[in-house]
C-alpha cells in the first residue's frame, strides 16, 4: 500500500485526523490506529506538533480575551456606579440647597 491509503494527513489532503487526535475526540479504534501509524510517519507527526501549536495558540489567545473582557466588565461598572454616585450626589445637594 502506498502513504497516500495509508496516511490519513497525505490521503485527506489535511490535518484533521492529528487535530481530532489531540483533542481526544477520534473513536477508540480510530485512535489507536492513529496512534501506531504515528510511530512510523513523519507526516502525521508533523501535523500533530502542529495541530498541538495551534491549540496552545488558540487557548492561549482565549485567556488574554477573557482576562481583557473581565477587565472591561469591571471597568464598565465602576464607570457606571461613579456615574450613579455623582447624580446622587448632585440630586441630594440640589435637594438640600432649596
Amino acid at each position: 500500500m502506498s502513504e497516500a491509503t495509508t496516511c490519513p494527513t497525505a490521503r485527506d489532503g489535511d490535518d484533521e485526523v492529528a487535530r481530532q487526535w489531540i483533542a481526544g475526540s477520534l473513536p477508540r479504534a480510530a485512535a489507536d490506529e492513529f496512534q501506531a501509524h504515528l510511530r512510523t510517519c513523519g507526516t502525521c507527526q508533523a501535523a500533530v506538533k502542529n495541530a498541538e501549536h495551534f491549540t496552545d495558540a488558540l487557548r492561549a489567545a482565549v485567556t488574554t480575551h477573557r482576562v481583557r473582557q473581565a477587565k472591561v466588565t469591571w471597568l464598565r461598572w465602576v464607570v457606571v456606579a461613579a456615574a450613579a454616585a455623582a447624580a446622587a450626589t448632585v440630586a441630594f445637594l440640589a435637594t438640600n440647597s432649596s
